[in-house]
């Protein structure tokens, strides 16, 4: 990890790694399009969206061990907020096994009410074995 990295350095060095315009509409960012999601050591996530036609992405700026700062975009959805995507991003991954559970268990559901049901039931099972 680097002593001196911090925020501020990091900042200093966006224009260099962050795109200037944006990829849908040519419009050019400024500073209130970059919202800074998470930082955890030598890596900060932020949300870069354009103020011209709403479009968004996730940039992810690393700092190795050599100072020289990278940075990935990807594009987000739109319909996260800053906050939403920051608490999800602590969250542990889902595994595979539990994606085929859950795909299993409403394979077979057709309504609204039945979905309800099958987590209201869930639920109850859960609390009944504490």
């Amino acid at each position: 990890m680097l002593k001196n990295f911090s925020i501020q350095n990091l900042l200093q060095q966006m224009q260099n790694v962050i795109p200037n315009y944006c990829d849908k509409c040519g419009h050019k960012h400024d500073k209130a399009d970059l919202e800074l999601i998470s930082q955890e050591g030598t890596k900060a996530n932020f949300r870069l969206s354009c103020s011209n036609c709403g479009n968004s992405y996730m940039v992810m700026v690393q700092s190795p061990m050599d100072g020289v700062f990278t940075a990935r975009k990807y594009n987000a959805r739109k319909d996260l907020t800053a906050s939403e995507i920051s608490k999800f991003s602590r969250l542990e991954s889902i595994n595979k096994e539990e994606i085929l559970d859950a795909f299993i268990a409403i394979k077979d559901v057709n309504t609204l009410e039945e979905l309800e049901s099958l987590f209201n039931s869930d639920i109850d099972s859960s609390t009944n074995s504490k």
